[in-house]
């Protein structure tokens, strides 16, 4: 189940002060409403990273933040940059999950000004808006099943990827076990994706993750691709570290 959009307040959270809007959609897509699918029209990528986002009641909001500004990081890191510069473009999607998924529009960085407006928008997320629509307690399965329907929508948002990935952080498991892995699987079977997972201040989580979330190495070579990285974060500066090092490994 999705959470229907609404308009997001700005709170700042993050030291931005451009507002975010958010249209009536089940998946936000970022100007990309008006793109009928078609080769015309279809934008080329690199790769589609979604970042599933943990902000159930548990979470804390430093750890949050942290994840937001890692992945703003990476993507105005001087390697990132390069790669702009030489034609290369990514596509992302946020989709914060509690009981239910919030899923953010999906931006397309080809350059600084792209990066500029993705930048805005997930720095100055009201957080405390989203956690009200999302719910206190946790359902990963709800936001791996997301991750899915964000992938399938690709070619009405006129998007051409390459490479997709996931990457799932939270403090929970959240979800049966025999559907989190099913889903993984359907993720990398569907669309070769590479499913990573981070655990947060939680000692036992990230063995649940490495076997019911992450991609094994038997289905990456399976569908040659490179096998999910499962991590274990204790503090937010880690969890900002952890997000970078595995969206670095994403990027090649």
């Amino acid at each position: 189940m999705f959470v229907p959009a609404k308009v997001l307040a700005s709170a700042a959270v993050l030291g931005c002060a451009l507002p975010v809007y958010a249209e009536e959609s089940r998946i936000l897509t970022l100007g990309f409403a008006e793109v009928d699918s078609g080769v015309e029209n279809t934008i080329p990528v690199d790769r589609h990273e979604v970042l599933l986002l943990d902000v159930s009641s548990s979470m804390d909001v430093a750890d949050i933040e942290a994840s937001l500004r890692g992945v703003v990081g990476h993507y105005s890191s001087d390697k990132a940059m390069a790669d702009y510069m030489a034609g290369i473009c990514t596509a992302n999607t946020v989709v914060f999950y509690g009981s239910t998924p919030y899923v953010m529009d999906t931006q397309v960085i080809c350059g600084r000004e792209d990066l500029q407006v993705f930048a805005a928008t997930l720095l100055n997320v009201d957080l405390s808006a989203v956690r009200k629509e999302v719910g206190g307690n946790t359902s990963l399965t709800n936001a791996m099943q997301a991750a899915v329907r964000v992938f399938e929508g690709e070619e009405t948002q006129g998007i051409d990827a390459g490479m997709h990935s996931v990457i799932a952080i939270g403090d929970e498991l959240g979800g049966s076990s025999n559907d989190l892995r099913e889903i993984s699987i359907n993720l990398t079977a569907r669309f070769e994706a590479t499913v990573s997972a981070i655990s947060i201040n939680n000692a036992g989580l990230a063995g649940q993750f490495r076997n019911l979330v992450s991609t094994s190495e038997q289905d990456a070579r399976l569908y040659y691709i490179r096998a999910g990285v499962t991590e274990a974060a204790y503090d937010s500066e880690q969890v900002q570290e952890m997000l970078q090092r595995i969206l670095s490994l994403n990027q090649g």
